[in-house]
């Protein structure tokens, strides 16, 4: 049972990262393969001074949501499952029990994705004079990603075309109701990362 998992881990994680790596290849945008731009290091410059290392953890205090929320992103979880996956095929060709074979899967699945997120923040940072300056968002349109709780209950995510590139970034309403996904929002304001957006007035004058 154990090794069906496993195996069925390992191919669709490793689907998934190989597609993603084809598509950056290729320099297809990968919006719509769900694995759009995390913004973990693209905050504007001009607001933090100092390291690589002293930003990010500037950056990462600031989150709406705490660092964790950053942490998962299509990349993150895909490397997790793949590494999950690999490992508890390897602990099960081992032959140890069950419990050992999953704790090892989880542990290894665990560490794939810190890993990586950690290596997204670290490539982010040493471009910083490349990334997306947030405040040049508010007014655009974007795309909820993730459903948006109403009246500023929780956090959602979006997509918004930033510098020619899909960006991903966690966002609020003060609505009344639940942004859902797929719906189109105005960006009206920021902080930190945290995007503010409303539903689209231009959408609802047409309907």
């Amino acid at each position: 049972m154990l090794s069906n998992l496993f195996f069925l881990c390992a191919v669709t994680g490793g689907t998934f990262l190989v597609c993603q790596f084809v598509l950056m290849i290729a320099g297809i945008g990968i919006h719509d393969f769900m694995g759009a731009d995390s913004p973990e290091a693209e905050v504007p410059l001009s607001d933090h001074a100092g390291t690589a290392s002293e930003v990010t953890h500037q950056h990462l205090s600031t989150h709406h949501g705490g660092w964790l929320f950053t942490m998962f992103s299509i990349r993150t979880v895909s490397a997790a499952i793949t590494f999950f996956g690999l490992a508890g095929m390897a602990a099960a060709a081992s032959e140890l029990s069950p419990l050992p074979q999953l704790g090892i899967a989880i542990a290894a699945g665990g560490l794939a994705l810190v890993c990586v997120y950690r290596l997204v923040l670290l490539v982010r940072c040493s471009g910083w004079d490349q990334t997306v300056k947030i405040q040049r968002i508010v007014g655009q349109s974007a795309t909820v990603y993730l459903p948006i709780p109403a009246a500023g209950a929780g956090a959602g995510k979006v997509f918004v075309q930033a510098q020619n590139r899909q960006m991903e970034y966690p966002a609020t309403t003060a609505a009344n109701r639940v942004l859902l996904a797929g719906e189109q929002v105005i960006v009206i304001d920021f902080k930190g990362i945290t995007l503010l957006v409303a539903p689209d007035p231009s959408l609802k004058s047409k309907t």
